[in-house]
């Protein structure tokens, strides 16, 4: 159930993103939204933390949903794939806690390592990303 409450609150913060991006192309926020929303459907299916994201991409590869690349490569430094969707996601997916609060990045930094470790490869790859992204 958490995870669904963070993938709505992600979902809700992408429609945000996508229409200051692109003001007035409900499409794309559309879009944005639906991603929001199924960038964590690996869960779902007994995905763990470290394969999440390949189980919900593959589902949503099948499914030809559009934007299952996004879904396989979220939370992903310095990966050879990137695009204008998979930078939304990162970025509402780093600022949105596993509680839906919306959160700065320090704080969602401190939640993940409390959770995993510092030395998690979640925790590591979320702050390189952050470097990445420059947020």
């Amino acid at each position: 159930m958490r995870d669904l409450i963070h993938s709505v609150k992600v979902a809700e913060v992408m429609r945000e993103m996508a229409l200051e991006k692109k003001p007035g192309d409900v499409v794309f926020a559309n879009e944005m939204h639906s991603l929001g929303i199924l960038h964590d459907i690996g869960y779902l299916n007994g995905g763990d933390v470290e394969n999440h994201a390949v189980i919900g991409s593959e589902m949503l590869e099948k499914a030809n949903f559009k934007y299952w690349k996004e879904v396989l490569y979220h939370g992903i430094p310095d990966c050879d794939y990137g695009s204008q969707a998979l930078k939304i996601l990162n970025i509402a997916d780093m600022t949105v806690n596993s509680t839906g609060m919306r959160v700065r990045v320090d704080d969602r930094l401190y939640e993940m390592a409390s959770r995993y470790g510092e030395d998690s490869k979640q925790y590591k790859d979320m702050a390189a990303l952050r470097k990445e992204l420059e947020i």
